[in-house]
């Protein structure tokens, strides 16, 4: 694996961990609701050339488990993201609700409900990735990323949250994403 992968890898471990804090935080158990999780990795390039790791996790709950809900999931969001963060509260083109949070590492993790609800969504932006990385236990909860030029300034001006609020204006307010257990009757 070359150095540029390595340091990709290495950056997702990291954001791979918080989004399971907030699912965890939201589903405690979650082999007993019968969720779908689904995962894609890739990289996004800024407008200033800086590489970042990108992680979208997205988890769909059967009909029968119902939906998550908009306060609970902010709260989770909240306690997992507690410490010296900006949380970024937006409402997305079908008025549901999407929270952005940037770490002081300028990691930029997105969260937000899809099809009302019945999917749970986080998108997450490592910091431009530095040059070196070394994989040992204390990186993990200790990234090398620097904030380059998509952490730093207003949170509405950063290509990431651009690239978002790109998706939800393209693709619609779900992102494109199609529901895997079809639409089913919601319990509320």
């Amino acid at each position: 694996m070359g150095d540029v992968e390595s340091r990709r890898a290495r950056a997702i471990l990291r954001l791979r961990k918080r989004q399971s804090s907030v699912v965890s935080a939201l589903l405690g158990d979650f082999a007993s609701t019968g969720a779908a999780p689904t995962s894609r990795v890739g990289w996004f390039v800024d407008p200033e050339g800086e590489d970042h790791a990108v992680q979208r996790l997205v988890v769909e709950l059967p009909p029968r488990a119902g939906q998550f809900d908009p306060n609970e999931v902010d709260a989770a969001v909240v306690a997992v993201f507690e410490d010296d963060v900006s949380i970024d509260r937006r409402a997305k083109s079908d008025g549901g609700l999407r929270v952005d949070v940037r770490l002081p590492s300028c990691a930029l993790h997105s969260v937000t409900l899809l099809h009302g609800g019945r999917v749970l969504q986080i998108t997450s932006f490592s910091g431009a990735l530095a040059p070196s990385d070394e994989l040992v236990e204390e990186t993990l909860g200790a990234p090398p990323e620097r904030c380059g030029g998509s952490g730093e300034g207003d949170p509405r001006e950063d290509a990431r949250v651009r690239a978002l609020d790109d998706e939800d204006e393209v693709l619609g307010p779900d992102y494109g994403y199609v529901l895997r257990f079809g639409r089913g009757t919601v319990r509320r």
